[in-house]
């Protein structure tokens, strides 16, 4: 067992989440199934299960789930769940076969940048269709090593033909039920060309999201709070600089 990410992904940080992955996974998975139904999902990432008790749900019979050994089999959330024992950040799994859907959600900010080429080329093989979300950049959250932007995925799909359907997004942004994350950074990944699936249907829920902030903004305005939070020694020199500037022409009014 990596004794490192059991101390990290406890079965206290699984408890915290799993109240809200679980009603967050019936919303989205639930709209998703009214486009496309698959008969097997697999989830890259896994964790005990959520999202695919969810698939189950809603009449989802082949579930397979991957994630690290610190998790327990008998902690996997259904018994119809085929899990699978492994360590991303060390080897990726051979799979012995391909799904209806794949599933990876806020997965792979937890993985050095290093594997992010190698994770998305796992998540293709696995399936024509990935639903897929990852952390943006300064979200925050625990053991983050990879935080980017949503087009930095988007053009890793690109390249290996899969095609982005922003069909999530729009349909869940006000809707209380998802936690925030999700409804920000969740995409649905289609292999150009395949059969099988309306992508023109799915593309009608495609619609413009007004409440942005532009990334050069955002990150200006986090990085002033992160100087803030943990200020270095010039910033905070600057500051005492600043504060007694302030004094002194105070006093000069006087």
């Amino acid at each position: 067992m990596n004794s490192h990410y059991s101390n990290i992904y406890d079965s206290s940080f699984y408890s915290q989440h799993e109240t809200s992955m679980a009603r967050s996974a019936r919303t989205v998975l639930d709209l998703l199934f009214q486009y496309y139904k698959p008969d097997s999902v697999i989830d890259i990432g896994c964790g005990r299960g959520a999202w695919l008790a969810a698939a189950e749900s809603l009449g989802v019979q082949t579930l397979s789930g991957v994630d690290g050994d610190w998790i327990s089999e008998d902690a996997i959330l259904s018994k119809a769940i085929q899990y699978t024992s492994a360590d991303l950040t060390a080897g990726l799994p051979d799979l012995d076969r391909t799904y209806d859907l794949c599933l990876c959600l806020e997965v792979l900010e937890h993985l050095p940048e290093s594997k992010a080429a190698a994770c998305i080329d796992l998540l293709c093989r696995a399936s024509d269709v990935v639903l897929f979300s990852a952390a943006v950049r300064l979200q925050g959250g625990t053991h983050h090593l990879n935080e980017q932007w949503q087009g930095y995925w988007i053009e890793h799909f690109d390249d290996r033909g899969y095609e982005c359907i922003d069909m999530i997004r729009p349909t869940v942004w006000n809707d209380e039920s998802v936690e925030y994350y999700y409804r920000q950074n969740t995409f649905l990944f289609v292999k150009r060309g395949v059969s099988g699936i309306d992508t023109s249907a799915m593309k009608t829920l495609e619609k413009p999201i007004h409440n942005m902030a532009h990334p050069i903004s955002y990150e200006r305005k986090a990085a002033v709070y992160e100087r803030a939070c943990h200020p270095t020694l010039r910033y905070s020199l600057g500051c005492l600089v600043r504060w007694a500037r302030n004094i002194l022409k105070r006093s000069d009014r006087h």
